[in-house]
């Protein structure tokens, strides 16, 4: 008994009338008895056993047949209390409808010495008539039962968003969670920057001896004040999980080993104002790979409008020409103070710089007032010829954690590059004298503004049918989607007023509304 002075009579060698002590006490405690082997009955293959009362019927003392050389599973039926025995567990598992005995391992003629298994519950446990299941088991306090409501009720206390990756079965149901909306937080903020996998190249793949606000690879433009000559090229090396087919490739031609306090390198991005207004005074997250001939200290250089604002942050190339991911989040995101467009002018500079001077460097992680593209610490990836800066997978979205690159179809991306650069199509027109004509060019993506076109000879159809060259008016555009313009002085005065002719571009040839 688990209790050292026990409510029960106990029974002295001086006892009078021990028998009516032993037969009361065996009453008292007869419900734990119920459905127990009755030794005395039980011979070979033969079971006995003592009945009782189940949910107010009475079972009486009985006896089930073992079956020899194998398991037998005796079980009580819940709802009449009678007692049933097979060699299968069907009633033994269904613990819904019958409630667990013996189980009982049988040779030829008899239980085995240690065949038998007593596995009747605890009283108040489902035996002895007591609750059937645990719906019967009335509830605690504390430990509650688990309920459709209490789980759709349970709050979420801990969810952690900053991880996307993907869901694992090791992972909890907070865990699993909060990286399921990671991933949907990542796929519902855009990208500000356009191309950033480095796939769209119209003006061409490589750019030898770049100039200062020369564009290369679409939307991406170099920055250069230095001694130093570089080649800009779309070149298919990529980091080797494969998630990206291009990068964008510095390589130095013309060295300069000593950076005067003025000069300076930079890989560039213009965002339109209108796509980074709504990242002011909220946390911002630059992701990138990057692979650099030089080991340490470079830093990315986010500007304002009117050049008089400018946040550095430095990260550590650690290998040298390896590629390496890196995240840097701007916390409190883009400030008021100083010049902004948030309009479709440029809104928000972002540089990888590659060498500056002392004078355009500063402190790091906060916003100065100036213009700056690095700091102190940024180390000269121009003093070598060779030397090559690649990046790769640049992606920047609201929030303080890095979230995976998003990846659009190809035609998507490159219908968002159009705004800013498309090719210059045929286009028809009218001629208005025999030397002059208007020409209509519908471009369908609306450009960000009235657009430049590539130099070159632009020519107008004759009206037998030859092309003759003549003189590009200026641009004009209506509702960002039609572009109107003149050629005149066209060679020859080979026109008919009043006759259709159509312009033929150069090959090549671009309208351009770059930032």
């Amino acid at each position: 008994m688990a209790d050292s002075t026990p409510n029960l009579q106990q029974m002295t060698s001086t006892q009078a009338n021990k028998e009516a002590l032993f037969n009361s006490l065996f009453g008292a405690v007869s419900p734990s008895a119920m459905y127990g082997q009755n030794v005395l009955a039980s011979s070979g293959l033969t079971w006995a056993y003592y009945g009782g009362r189940w949910n107010g019927a009475a079972v009486a003392n009985g006896t089930v047949t073992l079956t020899a050389s194998t398991t037998n599973y005796i079980v009580a039926n819940r709802s009449t209390g009678a007692v049933s025995i097979a060699t299968t567990t069907t009633n033994w598992n269904d613990t819904t409808n019958y409630l667990r005995l013996y189980q009982v391992t049988t040779n030829t003629t008899a239980p085995t010495a240690t065949g038998i298994q007593d596995v009747r519950p605890t009283p108040g446990m489902g035996g002895g008539g007591g609750p059937a299941n645990t719906d019967a088991l009335p509830e605690g306090s504390t430990n509650l039962y688990f309920t459709t409501a209490r789980v759709r009720a349970t709050d979420l206390a801990g969810l952690s968003t900053a991880t996307a990756t993907a869901v694992t079965s090791s992972d909890t149901i907070l865990s699993g969670m909060g990286k399921l909306q990671a991933q949907v937080s990542a796929v519902a903020l855009t990208n500000r920057i356009m191309n950033g996998d480095m796939a769209i190249a119209q003006r061409g793949s490589s750019f030898a001896a770049v100039a200062n606000g020369q564009y290369t690879l679409d939307r991406w433009r170099v920055g250069v004040s230095t001694t130093g000559v570089v080649t800009i090229a779309q070149v298919a090396d990529a980091p080797g999980d494969n998630e990206f087919q291009y990068s964008q490739r510095m390589t130095v031609t013309t060295a300069d080993t000593s950076i005067a306090a003025g000069e300076f390198l930079g890989i560039q991005q213009f965002i339109e104002g209108y796509n980074v207004r709504d990242l002011a005074g909220r946390d911002f997250t630059l992701s990138f790979r990057v692979r650099s001939s030089k080991t340490g200290v470079h830093c990315v250089s986010f500007g304002n409008t009117g050049a008089d604002r400018s946040f550095i942050a430095e990260y550590t190339v650690t290998a040298a020409n390896t590629w390496e991911t890196k995240t840097l989040t701007v916390p409190g995101g883009l400030i008021t103070a100083g010049t902004w467009d948030w309009t479709n002018g440029r809104g928000l500079y972002v540089g990888f710089t590659l060498a500056c001077g002392s004078s355009l460097q500063t402190t790091p992680n906060a916003w100065q007032t100036g213009n700056y593209v690095g700091t102190a610490n940024q180390v000269n990836c121009l003093d070598t010829i060779g030397n090559i800066f690649a990046i790769t997978g640049v992606d920047l979205k609201p929030g303080a954690n890095a979230t995976a690159f998003q990846h659009v179809n190809y035609a998507t991306a490159l219908q968002e590059c159009f705004r800013y650069t498309r090719p210059f199509p045929m286009s028809p027109g009218m001629a208005y004298s025999t030397s002059a004509a208007t020409f209509r060019c519908d471009i369908g993506t609306p450009m960000r503004a009235t657009p430049s076109a590539t130099a070159g000879t632009y020519q107008a159809i004759t009206a037998t049918g030859s092309n003759a060259a003549g003189t590009l008016g200026a641009m004009n555009l209506t509702q960002g989607v039609t572009v109107t313009f003149d050629l005149t002085a066209v060679a020859g005065s080979p026109l008919v007023a009043g006759n259709a002719t159509f312009i033929v571009p150069p090959a090549g040839a671009l309208l351009t509304a770059e930032l």
